[in-house]
């Protein structure tokens, strides 16, 4: 199977338009998005348009740290700043998404590590105060769970990690995922201009300049 990997869209309207037809030419089976999809704090243009082309391609997936408003707990507010379509498409995500008895195994999508509440706002946003090691949280990622692979969004950027440690890669091509090993993933924003295929047959993570 292969998965179509969006993330970080910020009401860019633009990018996710090409990234989908990038992916659907690599006839990718099913898009997930990892977060972040419509952000409130953004230029407002597009936000519908996102909304109406996730809707479009199907797409599942979880809420991220901006989007998360719009999920719970509502302001009344902005029911009537906002289309109904932004409202509609966020009734098909969630706070994580386990796509399971994949080729590879078990998968885990979250917009930030799966041991951060995805209730908890504070810790979403990442407003702890915690210095960010990013080797130190995929490892803590890698040993507190059993997913074959975990992929996050988030941090605008393209990260992996095995349980050897960092790999060094840096999303400039794709990368072969081993069978033996378990994987924590960075995926890039679509807003900075990436997607990416996940191909679980070959094992193989393919990112797409938009």
């Amino acid at each position: 199977m292969k998965f179509g990997l969006v993330t970080d869209i910020h009401n860019d309207a633009t990018r996710l338009r090409r990234a989908l037809e990038l992916l659907a030419e690599q006839k990718v089976d099913q898009i997930i998005t990892i977060g972040d999809t419509l952000d409130p704090l953004a230029e407002p243009e597009g936000m519908a348009k996102v909304a109406e082309l996730m809707m479009e391609c199907r797409a599942v997936g979880v809420w991220g740290n901006h989007d998360y408003s719009f999920c719970r707990e509502i302001p009344e507010v902005y029911y009537g700043r906002y289309p109904a379509s932004v409202f509609e498409y966020l009734k098909s995500v969630g706070p994580s998404l386990v796509q399971r008895d994949t080729a590879m195994g078990d998968l885990h999508f979250s917009h930030r590590e799966h041991d951060v509440d995805p209730f908890d706002p504070v810790a979403l946003w990442d407003l702890t105060g915690e210095r960010i090691d990013n080797l130190d949280r995929a490892k803590r990622a890698l040993t507190s769970s059993s997913y074959a692979a975990q992929f996050v969004g988030h941090y605008h950027a393209w990260m992996a990690f095995d349980r050897r440690g960092q790999i060094n890669w840096s999303g400039q091509e794709p990368l072969q995922l081993e069978t033996e090993q378990r994987y924590f993933i960075v995926v890039a924003a679509v807003c900075d201009g990436w997607c990416a295929v996940l191909d679980d047959v070959k094992r193989v993570l393919i990112p797409n300049r938009v």
